[in-house]
C-alpha cells in the first residue's frame, strides 16, 4: 500500500501492514461532514497484530512563514495539542463506527482499543534545519515528545508515541519506508 501525504510517499508491505488512509476514508468523511471541526490523523491499521495511528505534519519550505515558525516551536503547545485532538477525534469515530458497522476492519480496530491493547502513535514531523540549528531541533523534538506523550498518557503506554522525521528515524517497523515526492 502507498499513500501519498503532505509531499510525502508512505509505503507499508501488505505482508506486515494492514494500513487505510483514515483521513481520506469514505466512512471518516461521511461522519466528519455531519460533525463540523472534528479531526483525523492521516493512517491507521495495523502493524502484524498492534494498532499504529500516524500524524504526519511536513513543514519542509514553510519555515520563512512566521505562522510556521510560532507553531512548531514556543513549547511546542499548539503542536502537539492539535495531534492529541486528531487522535482523540479518531479514537471517538472508530468506537461509533465499531459498534455500529458491519464492517470487520472497524469492529476489529475498535475491539483492539476496547480490550485496553497497546497503541503506537507516530507524529511524522518534517521541518526545515541546517548544521546550527539540527541540535535546537532535536532538543525540541524531545521536548515536543514529552508534552505530545503527556497529553496522550490517557491512551498510550510509556514507549508507544514516536515523533519522527525521515532525516531521525527513530522507529523501524519491517515492511515500512518513507521519502520525499
Amino acid at each position: 500500500m502507498i499513500f501519498e501525504e503532505s509531499r510525502l510517499r508512505f509505503e507499508f508491505d501488505a505482508q506486515h501492514w494492514d494500513m487505510i488512509q483514515y483521513d481520506a476514508h469514505p466512512d471518516y468523511k461521511f461522519i466528519s461532514g455531519k460533525l463540523q471541526g472534528t479531526k483525523a490523523v492521516d493512517f491507521l491499521g495495523f502493524y502484524h497484530h498492534h494498532l499504529v495511528m500516524f500524524e504526519v505534519k511536513n513543514f519542509r519550505g514553510y519555515g520563512n512563514q512566521g505562522s510556521v515558525g510560532q507553531r512548531v516551536s514556543n513549547g511546542m503547545e499548539e503542536l502537539t495539542t492539535e495531534i492529541a485532538q486528531k487522535v482523540r477525534d479518531t479514537v471517538a469515530l472508530i468506537t461509533g463506527l465499531g459498534r455500529s458497522e458491519k464492517n470487520d476492519f472497524w469492529k476489529k480496530v475498535f475491539r483492539h482499543i476496547a480490550e485496553n491493547r497497546s497503541i503506537t502513535i507516530i507524529a511524522w514531523v518534517e521541518e526545515d534545519t541546517n548544521g546550527i540549528l539540527k541540535k535546537r531541533k532535536k532538543n525540541e523534538m524531545s521536548v515536543r515528545h514529552a508534552f505530545l506523550a503527556k497529553k496522550l498518557h490517557w491512551l498510550t503506554v510509556p514507549g508507544s508515541i514516536a515523533i519522527d522525521n525521515v532525516k531521525e528515524q527513530h522507529f523501524h517497523f519491517e515492511g515500512f519506508s518513507i521519502s520525499p515526492v
